[in-house]
């Protein structure tokens, strides 16, 4: 067979062009948000976004998430500091949720 006349398609990664587009966006974002040098984190600057202090690492996830996210209304979301028995309270969340009276 003769591949000479046929060229290779070059696919690329979807995930590689959400994250250039998104690492765009950051940059733009950044240049635009009120900084402060090593309010919070000593190792670098933080930004003032939508009334909190953020790096621009934990930025880009807070930028990532509500496009990724898809809640329902079934969800139920249990948030715990670490190391404050959050096992526990995932497995009670779960049965709780699981449970027949709930399925009413």
């Amino acid at each position: 067979m003769d591949t000479s006349g046929t060229s290779k398609i070059n696919l690329g990664s979807p995930t590689q062009d959400v994250d250039k587009s998104l690492d765009d966006e950051l940059q733009h974002l950044l240049q635009t948000l009120p900084k402060e040098e090593g309010r919070i984190s000593p190792s670098g600057s933080v930004y003032l976004y939508q009334g909190f202090w953020c790096s621009a690492r934990g930025l880009r996830s807070v930028i990532s998430f509500p496009r990724h996210f898809q809640a329902f209304d079934s969800d139920v979301m249990v948030a715990t500091f670490p190391k404050c028995g959050t096992t526990w309270l995932k497995a009670l969340t779960f049965y709780t949720c699981t449970a027949p009276v709930c399925k009413g």
